[in-house]
């Protein structure tokens, strides 16, 4: 029977050839030495008046866009009742039973007002017995 040690060594990667660096370094150099001369895109964009132009002439386009849009030629309409309601359609009066808050009032403190029943909420863990008669 073979040891593991010896079952895994074909798995091995085998190593990089020797010159695979002097290689590497000299395809960059010659790479470098043929793009000495190239001027890069941004440069190139910068220096054209014709890219120049056309940059100033879209922001202007969009300023432009903007001012003449951003005032109205209409009043806008007064608001409805409730946005969310369609024109001809009475709302539900359950929905709107659940979804309307009560209106506060000022002078109404829950603290002093006996027909507000709070009960203190029971420590993270406990449980809580249940007021329907089940087991929980």
């Amino acid at each position: 029977m073979t040891s593991p040690d010896a079952l895994f060594e074909r798995f091995q990667t085998p190593p990089p050839p020797a010159d695979l660096r002097a290689r590497s370094l000299t395809a960059a150099r010659l790479a470098m030495a043929r793009s000495g001369d190239r001027i890069d895109l941004w440069t190139r964009l910068s220096k054209s008046l014709a890219a120049r132009l056309a940059w100033a002439a879209a922001v202007g386009g969009l300023v432009l866009a903007h001012a003449i849009l951003s005032f109205p030629t209409q009043p806008a309409p007064p608001p409805r009742e409730s946005p969310l309601l369609l024109a001809g359609a009475a709302p539900d009066p359950e929905l709107g039973a659940t979804v309307t808050l009560p209106r506060l009032r000022s002078g109404r403190l829950p603290q002093l007002d006996p027909s507000i029943r709070s009960e203190p909420a029971h420590p993270a863990g406990e449980t809580t017995p249940r007021s329907d008669g089940h087991d929980a």
